[in-house]
């Protein structure tokens, strides 16, 4: 599966755990919509390159429906 069928999958409202080292953060935002639309949590993992800056920003675009999962300072 490429990342564009990954995507394309979470955004017709599929399931999935996704790794945040391998999309861009308007990858994920995408995604986090996606979330938001279907009532589900994203669960993000590898989110160590998040700065706080980013996980707000992501926050604020599906609130409630993106989880960071493996973050920690």
């Amino acid at each position: 599966m490429t990342k564009q069928e990954f995507i394309c999958a979470i955004e017709q409202g599929a399931i999935l755990p996704v790794d945040a080292s391998i999309f861009s953060n308007a990858e994920i935002a995408r995604m986090g919509k996606a979330a938001e639309k279907y009532n589900f949590v994203l669960e993000l993992h590898n989110c160590g390159a998040f700065k706080p800056s980013d996980i707000a920003h992501l926050g604020s675009i599906a609130p409630g429906h993106i989880s960071f999962s493996d973050f920690q300072l």
